[in-house]
C-alpha cells in the first residue's frame, strides 16, 4: 500500500510506546522541540497503544520491543493488520543486526537503537513520514544481500549461533519447552524466546515449529554440542 499523503497544512502527529517514563519525557522533548511534528500521546502498554492508535490516529508509532505490558514485536503485527497506513519506528536497546530485518517483516518501517545519537530520532521520523525506511546502511547493505541471495547458498547452520543460543538449541533438541530451558539456564522465558526469535533469523526460519524441526534434524544433532 502506498505511503500515507499527510496534508502541507496539518502537522504529522506521533504516539509514543515506551515503558520507561524517562525515555518517554526525553523523546516528547525531542520531538516537540521541532515545530513540524507532535506527540499527541504515549503509553507504556501494547494494549493500550492499539486502543489508542484507534482513537488518536497518529501518523507515526514509536515503538520499543521490551513492554511493561505486552510485546512491542506483536503490537507492531497488529497495527499493521488494523491500520495499515499508520507508520512505525522502533526505538529499542535490541541489537539492530537482530531484530531490524524482523521488524520490517512484520511491518515496521524503521529500527534506531536507543545508543544512537538523540538527533537520529528526528531524522528517522522525517525519514518515515515522507515514506521512506530506516535503518543503518550496514543494516540496510545487509538487508539487500539478503533479498538477492540465492536460497540455495544461504548459510543457514548452526555455526552463526552464540554459545548460549547453542545451548537452547541442544535442549530444544532434547525435548525440552521454554519453561525448562528458563529454568535450567537459571533466566527468564522471555530471555528464552529472545533467543528462539534470534535463532529464527540467522537460520532464516519462520517460526518456533521449524526451530524445533531444525534442531531435531539429524545433522544439526551431530552438529550441536
Amino acid at each position: 500500500m502506498p505511503a500515507k499523503c499527510i496534508p502541507a497544512t496539518r502537522i504529522p502527529r506521533i504516539l509514543i510506546v515506551e515503558d520507561h517514563p524517562a525515555m518517554r519525557l526525553a523523546m516528547k522533548y525531542l520531538i516537540q522541540q521541532h515545530r513540524d511534528l507532535s506527540v499527541c500521546g504515549e503509553t507504556s502498554g501494547a494494549e493500550e497503544a492499539l486502543a489508542l492508535v484507534s482513537t488518536l490516529h497518529p501518523d507515526l508509532v514509536t515503538i520499543d520491543l521490551t513492554l511493561e505490558r505486552g510485546n512491542g514485536l506483536d503490537l507492531i503485527k497488529q497495527v499493521h493488520c488494523q491500520f495499515p497506513r499508520v507508520r512505525m519506528l522502533v526505538l529499542s536497546a535490541e541489537e539492530e543486526s537482530v531484530y531490524a530485518e524482523r521488524v520490517v517483516r512484520a511491518g515496521a518501517h524503521g529500527y534506531l537503537q536507543k545508543t544512537a545519537a538523540p538527533e537520529r530520532l528526528v531524522d528517522a521520523i522525517h525519514k518515515i513520514l515522507s515514506g521512506n525506511v530506516y535503518v543503518s546502511e550496514a543494516r540496510l547493505n545487509a538487508m539487500l544481500l539478503n533479498m538477492v541471495e540465492r536460497p540455495g547458498c544461504r548459510n543457514n547452520h548452526a555455526s552463526q549461533l552464540s554459545g548460549r543460543e547453542l545451548q537452547v538449541l541442544e535442549m530444544l533438541r532434547k525435548g525440552f519447552g521454554p519453561k525448562d530451558i528458563a529454568q535450567k539456564l537459571s533466566i527468564s522465558v522471555k530471555t528464552v524466546e529472545t533467543y528462539q526469535q534470534s535463532m529464527q533469523i540467522k537460520l532464516g526460519l519462520s517460526d518456533a515449529r521449524q526451530l524445533r524441526n531444525y534442531a531435531c534434524s539429524p545433522l544439526t544433532s551431530q552438529s550441536a554440542p
